[in-house]
């Protein structure tokens, strides 16, 4: 109701409707140091700035206000920036977005402003710079016309926010900056304090009647989306049972379908010829008994009358066996002889053929033939039993060989597979061993000019690239390192000769100190990504040599001892089992320091951190188990990744995210893996390593748990 009368009342005077210029800034950056200072300085600058560190943050801001720009980093706790600006665009909110990344690849601002970003400034950055990029965001989507409010000596800019009265600068908080701009911008107009409030503060009536929206709805129903688009595109590969999603158990089924197929095809064409052949002859057989009638009435050399026709028929029939019968119609169409072993059934003659089947009841189906003999019409026909016996043996024979030949062409057929996916077979075994330790591997080519040769020399040249990529980024990590040593040192050099020098105040000194600091952490930093660039191109060579752990872990659970009173918290350390891993003590020393590390971090004081040891089944397997929050499923294989690290609330980001990657890389230089898991009973986080081992060859069940070798209490 409060905006309705409103906008009546701008309407009746004629007053322009402007909207509140104040500048509220969303920041979302997970870095708490740059997040804090950015809000700061915006602040300094009567700027209205929200900061959150994690998109869960991001998506509730954004459903409770409306800012004027949003600046956006893309490394986040728990997900990708630009997943969450594509998540945005996407549900509708038109913000403007500032991508604020060290991602600076232009592959990476493209991407970014494809994705729906109206800026990108890559890091490091000078804050200067930022302001003008947002002061240019606000030109492009501010429906302000002017940015230069006046009144009587007052001059207001709303894109710089500053205000002079009478040429001389005022500094004014947030509030009061706005407040101004609404009173400057309604000149001569008595403003309720309703209305004042609407503008400068978000209307408590427009959150009760506007609800937030739902973020995760839209990319929610994109996942769905995508997911039946891929279900399907693949139905008709699911369909296929488990064994014939095997291109070779394929093959080998469409070869015995297609022989089979072929069969049956050849098994009806001769079935047709046959029984075609077969009734065939037996047209031939009753012609031949009609010129044998025939004939003997020729030989007569007289017209036979119907009684002399029938015993001369008659007398024939008797040495026949009665394998023909035979019927004689005279003119009238009365019969005049008719075989006895009709039994007095008529064989109907056809009108229209010659040649034709008859059923008679009794005899079954019989095959006649109609002759012209004078004046006689002559019907001569044989039983079709015997063709009927020989289609059913052939039957039969046809579905013994079907049997038969399903089974050799399926032998057939797995062979022919086999033997035509061989080079495939070598292509993918090639490929599993190319990593990018061994990428100058190739497939080996074959002389032969064919599809499959033509792929193996397409792969080839693929890891030609490839392998030039990875020999480009590691060097370029191994030099980019090197070369930043020398300015780094030479920078902490100069500031601690300032603070040796005693001539800075006591606020230039602790700046110079936090230098002095960050500039060492920088300093590990390069020396991890050395580090990590170095195990990537296998340049660290180890001397691994095969020891007992169990004296190296008592040797190490004193400094975790020591580490763990630090920080009022307990360790324990378990072992079980006996044997050897070739490890280098050193590295693997690394390894537990930075997992204890991780662990006491993770943990609340009077908490306990627990080190299980054990080797059995030629492993050697490390856990180390916190009482901490723990960490999500999705996110414990990212955890190994570089600079990633896991947000907790009240926490402080120290380290630099590569303690995980070199743990990773560490332990897979000594032929074993890492990964994480829920701790004992759901609670806290296990970081496992597996190494392998030489072990006795009792199995875990016949050897006895032994009691913690080592144990502290560090309360």
């Amino acid at each position: 109701m409060l905006r309705l009368s409103r906008t009546s009342a701008c309407a009746s005077l004629k007053f322009p409707r402007v909207r509140a210029f104040i500048m509220k800034i969303l920041i979302l950056e997970d870095q708490r140091k740059l997040g804090l200072y950015l809000k700061q300085a915006l602040s300094e600058r009567a700027y209205t700035v929200t900061w959150v560190e994690s998109c869960a943050e991001a998506r509730e801001a954004l459903c409770e206000s409306s800012y004027d720009v949003i600046v956006l980093d893309l490394g986040l706790p728990d997900g990708d920036g630009l997943e969450l600006l594509r998540e945005w665009r996407a549900a509708g909110f038109n913000e403007p977005v500032l991508i604020l990344s060290a991602r600076d690849a232009v592959e990476d601002r493209v991407k970014g402003l494809d994705v729906g970003a109206d800026d990108y400034l890559p890091k490091p950055f000078s804050l200067e710079e930022l302001l003008a990029r947002m002061r240019s965001l606000l030109r492009r989507q501010s429906s302000v016309k002017e940015t230069v409010l006046q009144h009587e000596g007052i001059k207001l800019d709303l894109l710089s926010h500053t205000v002079h009265l009478n040429g001389k600068p005022i500094d004014l908080t947030s509030r009061e900056f706005a407040l101004l701009e609404v009173f400057l911008q309604n000149p001569g107009r008595i403003l309720t304090r309703t209305l004042i409030a609407e503008k400068i503060w978000e209307s408590p009536l427009r959150r009760r009647h506007q609800p937030a929206r739902r973020l995760h709805e839209p990319a929610a129903r994109q996942v769905r989306g995508a997911a039946r688009q891929a279900t399907v595109q693949d139905g008709a590969r699911r369909r296929l049972p488990a064994a014939m999603k095997s291109i070779g158990a394929r093959l080998a089924i469409c070869y015995v379908l297609a022989s089979t197929v072929t069969f049956a095809s050849l098994f009806l064409a001769g079935r047709y010829f046959i029984e075609h052949h077969a009734i065939h002859a037996l047209d031939l057989l009753n012609q031949s008994e009609f010129e044998q009638i025939r004939a003997s009435q020729t030989a007569l050399g007289t017209k036979l009358s119907e009684a002399e026709l029938r015993k001369r028929v008659q007398a024939m029939m008797s040495d026949k066996l009665e394998l023909f019968f035979t019927e004689i119609y005279g003119t009238a169409g009365t019969v005049v002889f008719r075989s006895p072993g009709l039994h007095g059934r008529d064989i109907a003659p056809s009108p229209r053929h010659q040649a034709f089947n008859a059923n008679v009841e009794g005899l079954g189906e019989l095959r006649a033939g109609k002759f012209a003999l004078g004046p006689y019409t002559v019907v001569v026909a044989t039983t079709k039993e015997h063709v009927r016996v020989v289609m059913t043996a052939y039957e039969h024979a046809f579905y013994g060989l079907l049997i038969v030949m399903i089974a050799i062409s399926s032998v057939i057929g797995y062979g022919f597979s086999r033997m035509a996916l061989r080079p495939l077979r070598l292509i993918q075994d090639t490929a599993d061993h190319i990593r990018s330790d061994n990428l100058s591997e190739r497939i080996p080519l074959s002389g032969a000019r064919d599809e499959i040769s033509d792929l193996a020399r397409l792969l080839n040249q693929m890891f030609d690239r490839l392998e030039a990529s990875f020999d480009q980024i590691r060097r370029f990590t191994a030099e980019a390192s090197h070369e930043l040593k020398t300015p780094l040192t030479l920078v902490r050099l100069q500031a601690e000769k300032l603070v040796v020098d005693g001539q800075l105040t006591p606020a230039q000194e602790q700046a110079v100190q936090i230098q002095i600091k960050e500039l060492a952490h920088l300093n590990r930093i390069i020396e991890d990504l050395l580090f990590l660039s170095r195990a990537d191109a296998r340049a660290i060579s180890l001397d691994l040599r095969p020891q007992d752990p169990e004296p190296f872990l008592q040797n190490f659970a004193q400094d975790a001892h020591v580490l763990a009173e630090h920080r009022q918290q307990r360790f324990f350390l378990t072992h079980h089992g006996s044997g050897q891993a070739a490890i280098e003590s050193k590295w693997i020393r690394q390894v537990l320091l930075n997992l204890l590390s991780n662990a006491l971090a993770a943990s609340s004081p009077g908490s306990r951190v627990t080190l299980r040891s054990t080797l059995v089944n030629q492993c050697w397997q490390v856990r180390v188990e916190d009482e901490g929050p723990g960490v999500a499923a999705e996110q414990r294989e990212r955890i190994f990744e570089r600079f990633v690290r896991i947000h907790r609330p009240g926490g402080e980001d120290k380290g630099s995210g590569l303690g995980l990657a070199i743990c990773r890389s560490i332990v897979e230089l000594h032929g074993g893996h890492i990964f994480a898991e829920a701790g004992p009973d759901g609670r806290g986080l296990s970081m496992v390593f597996e190494i392998p081992a030489v072990t006795p060859s009792d199995t875990a069940g016949n050897t006895p748990f032994k009691a913690p070798l080592h144990s502290t209490d560090a309360a």
